[in-house]
């Protein structure tokens, strides 16, 4: 009886080795699985972070250009609009057109904080008209009217809007010729 325990005991010896050498290559794999998953998944964030700062720093340096812009400061300093600085519109237009081109944003805009006007690449809307502007985006009055008219003059883009109709909004700021107020905002809509 002591050989048939013996021949037992060595035949489940024999018989384990290849299930325990089967369960350690698994789990083997198992982390290198885990392991490759979150590497990828780190590079990808990676990416998405960086190419997110490169969108926003493309679109800073944009508004830049356009806060210069001898025509927008024209306008921003105007409490009405003459029929000449109406005409100046489609330059301004232009130039908002030149920069919506070059990137992925779905609309770039200038408001106007002393005449209330909001001039987009296609067209410009009186205050009253503001929600012709943003229905289409899916964006609230108030919310809009709250980031435009926020006392900050900081850098930080914002998301403005809910789910499909949600956007990252990049602003920056002309100022007026004294310094002492917000003459003129400058702004990229990018869908998330």
């Amino acid at each position: 009886m002591k050989i048939y325990w013996k021949i037992l005991i060595s035949y489940l010896c024999v018989c384990m080795v290849p299930l325990l050498l089967s369960l350690f290559t698994c789990l083997k794999l198992e982390q290198n699985v885990r392991e490759t998953i979150l590497r990828d998944q780190s590079r990808m964030i990676d990416d998405v972070w960086n190419n997110l700062n490169a969108t926003i720093q493309a679109s800073y340096e944009a508004e830049r250009m356009i806060a210069e812009d001898a025509v927008l400061k024209d306008l921003a300093e105007s409490y009405s609009l003459t029929e000449k600085q109406r005409f100046q519109q489609n330059d301004l237009s232009g130039l908002l057109n030149a920069a919506s081109s070059r990137g992925d944003s779905v609309e770039v805009f200038t408001y106007l904080y002393r005449s209330g006007q909001l001039i987009t690449g296609g067209r410009s809307y009186e205050p009253e008209n503001l929600e012709a502007f943003l229905q289409p985006l899916g964006i609230g009055a108030g919310d809009f009217e709250g980031l435009l008219l926020s006392s900050e003059y900081t850098k930080t883009p914002a998301v403005i809007g809910e789910g499909e109709d949600a956007y990252l909004v990049v602003l920056s700021y002309a100022l007026s010729r004294d310094y002492r107020e917000k003459a003129a905002c400058i702004g990229m809509l990018y869908p998330l």
